[in-house]
C-alpha cells in the first residue's frame, strides 16, 4: 500500500476512534432511558427514574433513584416508602480503561451509597453500600460483579441482632443467554435472646434464556436456579433445636419446542437433618407440574402484577377463578400432570421411598361442567411407596404418642404411654395390611396404586374408583 493509502487509512481509524463514543453515548442514553421507562412501567410497588444524565464526550454521569413501596408491598399502611439513588458512571467505547485497557461499547461502575440505613444497618462506610462494575463487548456481550460489604445490625432493631459477611457475585449475558452467581459465607441472627440462627456457606446460580426486556416485564421464560445452604442451624439457650446440612434446592422453568407448553420443576435435597432429637438422612422431594398452557401462564404472571399489596383474600380469589375458567378448555386438553418423581429419607430403623404422578388422559373435548365422575373417568395416576418395616413402626408410634398426647392422656405416665402407643402402632399397620392398603414383602411395607379409565388398581386389587371413594 502507498503511503497516500496508509495515511488515508490512518485518517479514518482516527476518525472513528473520535466520532464512535459520541454514537455508543447516544445509543447507551437511550437504551438506560428505556429499560428504566420499562422497569417503572412493568415492576408493581417499585418506582424508578433518571433524575440526571450528563453525557459527555467519552463518559456520561447518571442519578437514578429506586423506590420501593412498602405500603404496597408489604399491605402494611403504616409501612414508609423508601427511596433511595444509584449513581451511574458510564464510559463510552470503543477504547475502555476504567477497568483495565480493553476494547468494548461500554464498561460502567454503579453505586449506591446506603444513605438513609445508617440507622438499622453498619458497615464499612469507606465503601459503597452496594457496588457493581461492568462492560459491554464490541459484539455486545456483557460481563459485570457485584459486591455487598459485610453487614451487622444496630440497636435500632428491637430483639433482633444480625449479621452477614460479605456478598460476591458475577454475570454475563451472551446472545439471549443470563448466567449469574453469587454468594454469602455466613449469616446469624438472634431473637429476643431466645433463640440463634446461623446459615453458613450460602450460594446461588442462575441461568436463564431471556433479553433484559423480558426479565424486567416478568414474562415466563426458561431458566434454571439453584440455591445451597451448607448448613443451617437453629439453637434455644439449653439445646440445639435444628440441625440441617448441605440443602440443595433447584427450580427448572421449561418450555415445549412450539412454545405452547410450560413446565416447572422444583427439587430439594438435603444430606441431613437433625430435629427434635431425631436425625434423617438423605433426604429428597423432586417435583414436576407439566403441560401447563402458556396462554394460561402469561395470563397468571400479568394478573399477579395488579394484585400486589390486594388485602382483600376474596378478590383474588374471584380473579383466579375467572381466569381458570378462561383458560379451562386449552388448561386441560394440554393433559396437565403433577409428579413427584422421587421423595424419600433415611432414617437409623430403614428407608421410605416414594414415587406419585396424577395426569389427565388426552381429552377429544372439555364438558360444560368438571363433575367427580368427569375426573374419575379421566384421571391417570400412579403411586408407589416403598417403607422398611422397623421405620413404619416407629414412624406410626411417633403419630400415635402424638394423637395421645394431644388428646390430654396426662394421667398416665411416659411408660405407660410409650408402651400404648407401642400397641396401637402395631394394630394400625396391621389393619391397613387386612384393608389392602398396604402389603408386605421383602421386609417393608409396601403401597402400590395405579388409577386409569375409572378403575383403581390397589396392591394387585381392582376395583371402582367411585367405589373406593
Amino acid at each position: 500500500m502507498s503511503k497516500k493509502g496508509w495515511g488515508i487509512g490512518a485518517i479514518v481509524v482516527a476518525a472513528g476512534l473520535i466520532v464512535s463514543p459520541t454514537i455508543i453515548g447516544s445509543q447507551t442514553e437511550s437504551s438506560l432511558r428505556e429499560h428504566v421507562e420499562l422497569f417503572d412501567q412493568e415492576q408493581p410497588g417499585y418506582t424508578l427514574e433518571v433524575v440526571s444524565y450528563e453525557r459527555n464526550w467519552f463518559s456520561s454521569q447518571v442519578v437514578v433513584k429506586l423506590g420501593i413501596d412498602l405500603p404496597k408491598l408489604l399491605a402494611d399502611p403504616e409501612a414508609e416508602v423508601l427511596t433511595t439513588d444509584i449513581e451511574l458512571s458510564i464510559q463510552h467505547g470503543p477504547i475502555l480503561t476504567d477497568q483495565g485497557f480493553s476494547m468494548g461499547l461500554a464498561a460502567w461502575q454503579a453505586e449506591n451509597s446506603g444513605k438513609g440505613l445508617e440507622t438499622y444497618v453498619q458497615w464499612d462506610q469507606s465503601q459503597p453500600f452496594y457496588l457493581q462494575q461492568g462492560s459491554v463487548s464490541l459484539l455486545g456481550n456483557a460481563v459485570y460483579q457485584d459486591y455487598i460489604p459485610r453487614l451487622q445490625s444496630t440497636d435500632a432493631i428491637p430483639e433482633f441482632d444480625f449479621t452477614l459477611t460479605e456478598y460476591r457475585g458475577d454475570g454475563s449475558y451472551s446472545s439471549g443467554s443470563f448466567a449469574y452467581q453469587g454468594n454469602y459465607e455466613q449469616l446469624s441472627f438472634n431473637v429476643a435472646e431466645e433463640f440463634a440462627v446461623e446459615l453458613n456457606a450460602m450460594a446461588m446460580n442462575v441461568d436463564a434464556q431471556a433479553d433484559l426486556k423480558t426479565m424486567i416485564v416478568g414474562k415466563y421464560y426458561p431458566s434454571t436456579a439453584t440455591f445451597t445452604i451448607g448448613q443451617m442451624r437453629v439453637e434455644s439457650a439449653a439445646e440445639e433445636l435444628f440441625l440441617l446440612s448441605h440443602l440443595v434446592s433447584d427450580i427448572t422453568l421449561k418450555e415445549s419446542e412450539d412454545g405452547r407448553l410450560a413446565h416447572i420443576h422444583m427439587g430439594y435435597r438435603a444430606e441431613q437433618v437433625f430435629v427434635g432429637g431425631t436425625e434423617a438422612t438423605d433426604l429428597r422431594l423432586l417435583t414436576a407440574v407439566n403441560n401447563i398452557d402458556r396462554g394460561f401462564v402469561d395470563d397468571y404472571f400479568e394478573t399477579m402484577k395488579d394484585f400486589v399489596g390486594e388485602e382483600d383474600p376474596q378478590v383474588l380469589e374471584q380473579q383466579m377463578t375467572a381466569m381458570m375458567e378462561r383458560h379451562k378448555e386449552a388448561l386441560l386438553m394440554a393433559q396437565p400432570e403433577f409428579a413427584i418423581g422421587d421423595f424419600g429419607f433415611r432414617m437409623p430403623e430403614g428407608e421410605l421411598d416414594g414415587s406419585m404422578r396424577v395426569a389427565l388422559a388426552e381429552l377429544e373435548q372439555v364438558p360444560a361442567q368438571l363433575d367427580e365422575q368427569f375426573i374419575q373417568q379421566n384421571m391417570v395416576a400412579s403411586a408407589r411407596v416403598a417403607i422398611d418395616k422397623p421405620l413404619a413402626e416407629r414412624l406410626a408410634k411417633t403419630y400415635v404418642l402424638s394423637m395421645l398426647e394431644a388428646s390430654g392422656q396426662t394421667e398416665l405416665d411416659p411408660a405407660q404411654l410409650e408402651q400404648m402407643a407401642t400397641q396401637q402402632a402395631t394394630m394400625v399397620l396391621q389393619n391397613f395390611v387386612q384393608q389392602g392398603l398396604l402389603k408386605i414383602e421383602n421386609e417393608q411395607y409396601l403401597l402400590d396404586a395405579e388409577v386409569a379409565q375409572g378403575l383403581l388398581n390397589l396392591n394387585g386389587q381392582s376395583l371402582p374408583l367411585g367405589q373406593m371413594m
